[in-house]
C-alpha cells in the first residue's frame, strides 16, 4: 500500500485483506532500529514497551467525521480548512507532494482535492514524483522533492 512497486507473495491469495505491506517488511526494520539508537544513545530515552510504528488498534481510534457523503467520507480531510487559510492569509502558499506508487495517499485523489478546493491556483504547487508514499526514499525522486522545495521558499521569498 505505501510503495506499490514493493510486493510479495500472499499467503491467502483470497483473503479479503493481504497479510502484510511488504513495503514496510523490507523498509520497517531499518527505521525502527535507527529510531530505536536515536532515543537510547541521543536522546537518552529507553522504552520499556515494544515500540510499534504501526498499530491498527491505535489508527481505528482516529476520530473521524461521521455521516459524510463523498469519494473521502468517513477520511481525515483538511482540504477545506487549508483553503480557508489561503483566504485568511495572502502570504500563504501551499505545496504538495506525491508519490506516483502510493496507493495511501494517492496522488490523483489529492491533486483533485487541492484544484478543487477554491485554492487560488498561482498559490498552489503539486508535484509527483516516482515512488511511493515517501518518494523521498527514491533517490531521484529525493533530488527533485529537495531541489522543488527549494524553487518554491525562493519564489516566496521573491514576492
Amino acid at each position: 500500500m505505501l510503495d506499490a512497486r514493493y510486493a510479495q507473495s500472499e499467503l491467502d491469495n483470497i483473503s479479503e485483506f493481504s497479510n502484510s505491506d511488504p513495503f514496510n517488511a523490507k523498509t520497517g526494520p531499518i527505521y525502527i532500529s535507527t529510531f530505536q539508537n536515536y532515543l537510547r544513545n541521543d536522546l537518552g530515552v529507553d522504552l520499556e514497551k515494544r515500540y510499534m510504528p504501526i498499530n491498527s488498534q491505535a489508527n481505528g481510534k482516529w476520530k473521524r467525521p461521521a455521516n459524510r457523503r463523498g469519494a473521502f467520507a468517513g477520511f481525515v480531510d483538511v482540504t477545506g480548512a487549508l483553503a480557508q487559510g489561503t483566504k485568511d492569509n495572502e502570504a500563504l502558499r501551499i505545496f504538495a507532494a506525491a508519490g506516483y506508487n502510493d496507493l495511501v495517499t494517492s496522488y490523483f485523489a489529492m491533486g483533485y482535492m487541492l484544484e478543487h478546493s477554491g485554492i487560488d491556483p498561482a498559490r498552489l504547487t503539486i508535484k509527483d514524483y516516482p515512488g511511493g508514499h515517501m518518494m523521498y526514499l527514491h533517490r531521484p525522486s529525493q533530488e527533485a522533492v529537495s531541489n522543488d522545495i527549494v524553487k518554491f521558499i525562493e519564489a516566496g521569498k521573491a514576492r
